[in-house]
């Protein structure tokens, strides 16, 4: 095969990889924004688990602004899913900007639950330290679903979460401090290999539904034809009986 075939045919693969994923970006943003109501209810349970865990352990200095900075991610959150509810019903073209403000939310939201680790680790007990490693990671890996489709957009919300909570134990500086900072490591890149699997599976449904819905398209299309082959052929059927029936008059006069 030539070399100016060979690069036609890149350029139409390329040009195929492009469209489908044009075609399967809507299908994306309004999966991602289905699972807003989740997701909130998610941070508003966290933030209550880590304010009942550091309400008397963690001075008002730093728990009142780190109320508020949620505080104000939450609720534009929210008003940013209701827009999208509103603008979705009147259908909108601007994909790529409703997933740009996702994005730019679900970043803010891991940057906070970074610092959240990094400020209150080692201000609690065993029990407190447990119980805020055990909030971060579920963040970690409850976001799989939503930005598992996005690969670098997924792992720059698992460095903003969970990165400072490892660099936070393992700054104390003890065998036990590296160890778990060790273990938490191996299990954010399981987990981070996990959504690399899981975005695999889920592109292959997306395409299964994309090739669905252009089908479902062209069947549309070939029963329209169909249907103005029918509609002419019965024209010209009832054209020919006419001519007959005239011609039959004729003779016989």
């Amino acid at each position: 095969m030539s070399a100016s075939a060979n690069g036609s045919l890149a350029a139409f693969v390329r040009g195929a990889v492009r469209v489908r994923s044009s075609q399967a970006l809507p299908e994306e943003v309004m999966s991602a924004y289905s699972y807003m109501p989740a997701t909130l209810a998610g941070h508003f349970a966290g933030i209550g688990v880590v304010t009942f865990l550091y309400w008397q352990l963690a001075s008002w200095v730093i728990l009142l602004p780190w109320l508020c900075l949620f505080t104000v991610m939450w609720c534009t959150r929210l008003m940013m899913t209701l827009r999208f509810k509103r603008m979705i019903l009147t259908t909108t073209d601007d994909w790529l900007r409703w997933r740009l403000y996702w994005n730019l939310g679900s970043l803010c939201a891991g940057a906070l639950w970074g610092l959240t680790a990094w400020v209150f680790y080692p201000l609690g007990g065993s029990i407190q330290q447990t119980g805020l490693i055990v909030i971060v990671y579920t963040f970690a890996v409850v976001v799989v679903p939503v930005l598992a489709t996005q690969p670098r957009m997924y792992l720059a919300f698992v460095s903003l979460c969970f990165v400072p909570l490892i660099i936070r134990i393992a700054i104390e500086g003890d065998v036990y401090s590296y160890e778990l900072s060790g273990i938490l490591l191996l299990i954010i890149s399981m987990t981070v290999l996990l959504a690399r699997n899981y975005r695999q599976a889920l592109e292959r449904v997306l395409e299964l539904k994309v090739r669905a819905d252009e089908l479902l398209q062209q069947l549309r299309i070939e029963k329209q034809a169909a249907d103005k082959a029918r509609q002419a052929a019965e024209i010209a059927n009832r054209a020919k009986t006419q001519f007959f029936t005239a011609a039959s008059h004729d003779l016989r006069q």
